[in-house]
């Protein structure tokens, strides 16, 4: 009796299955990034998280800040040697296999307390007992939440990357 012919394969399941690993934690990462640039561009655009400019300063903040710095946050943009908690100090944690999910973090509390109202209580400073109201200057723009254009984008750059990864020279298995 014959042998059957032996097929000859190019293809492993194995190596998919370990590039799938790669291409999915690659593809989380690149939504993390995507995010932070997000958060980034509206302190430099002055626009807060609904996409409306920055309140104007009242005129004692004004007053007490002097000439330097007349717009909201704008002289405590800048991560320096001498200012390392400034607000651009973010970090990401990226994702891994063993942990499949980035994380955005901030050196500095300034997000935390203006993105809710809350009453100064530290003795040293010279507004206590001052409420300080709520601001929504940091964090996800409605741009990059579901059906807005930079969620669409980073939809599409997704699905680019996962696409070259199964196709062309870049493929690995």
């Amino acid at each position: 009796m014959a042998q059957p012919p032996k097929i000859r394969t190019n293809f492993s399941f194995r190596n998919v299955g370990d590039a799938l690993d790669d291409i999915f934690i690659d593809a989380v990462n690149q939504l993390g990034n995507h995010l932070n640039v997000s958060i980034q561009n509206g302190l430099d655009e002055g626009v807060d998280i609904h996409g409306n400019p920055f309140e104007p300063l009242k005129p004692h903040s004004v007053e007490l800040r002097g000439d330097s710095a007349p717009k909201p946050l704008l002289n405590r943009g800048l991560k320096s040697a001498s200012n390392p908690r400034a607000l651009r100090a973010v970090g990401i944690r990226k994702a891994t296999t063993q942990k499949p999910m980035f994380r955005l973090e901030g050196k500095n509390t300034h997000g935390y307390w203006h993105n809710r109202e809350f009453k100064q209580t530290n003795p040293k400073q010279w507004y206590t007992g001052a409420v300080v109201p709520k601001r929504e200057w940091f964090g996800l723009t409605k741009d990059v939440k579901p059906g807005g254009d930079q969620y669409k984008r980073m939809q599409l750059d997704i699905k680019l990357r996962i696409e070259t990864k199964f196709t062309g020279r870049f493929r690995r298995f």
